[in-house]
């Protein structure tokens, strides 16, 4: 699998990471206390802009060259769009399971994302961020009767909302048994 292996070479660059991030935290510190020992002068102001500008030097987190997901929740793909790759590719051979997931009650924004449009998260528990410019392809395999029960559950509303607009769907005649 393809992002297997590049998950395992990232390995190595965000190994990279994690040590100048801890090396830039132990300076911070420092710095901070060095802050805190200065009076509200001259040399307070040089010590004030060497923290600004340490924090502005802060070494980035590497996107994670993650873009398969299968058994995922809405809020788990979003953060995976904001801080790894801004492409997803949702996919299932056993699309009963997804169809019952609860990421499938959130057509409009799976909509949004297949569509490339923000989609502005904003919550008490995690920090707001926007994912921007993300794209989203969805594979799902499932049998006629999944699909039945999926689309009688959901009334008319991934009919209405333009989900299935969005869906090629193949039906082909069954060979089992020739």
């Amino acid at each position: 699998m393809i992002q297997k292996k590049l998950l395992v070479e990232h390995r190595s660059t965000f190994n990279k990471y994690k040590f100048l991030k801890e090396i830039h935290d132990e300076e911070t510190v420092r710095l901070k206390r060095r802050l805190s020992k200065e009076k509200y002068d001259e040399s307070y102001e040089l010590a004030l802009n060497e923290l600004q500008a340490h924090r502005d030097a802060e070494p980035i987190k590497p996107r994670a060259p993650k873009f398969l997901y299968e058994d995922v929740t809405k809020e788990a793909l979003l953060v995976g769009l904001n801080e790894n790759l801004p492409n997803a590719f949702l996919a299932s051979d056993e699309g009963g399971v997804l169809f019952k997931s609860h990421i499938m009650r959130n057509s409009p924004i799976l909509n949004s994302l297949w569509g490339g449009g923000d989609v502005d998260i904003s919550r008490k528990t995690l920090e707001s961020f926007v994912v921007s410019g993300a794209r989203l392809t969805m594979h799902i395999m499932t049998q006629s009767s999944a699909l039945q029960d999926f689309i009688a559950r959901s009334k008319d509303d991934m009919r209405g909302n333009g989900f299935f607009a969005r869906a090629i769907v193949a039906f082909p005649v069954s060979l089992c048994g020739y």
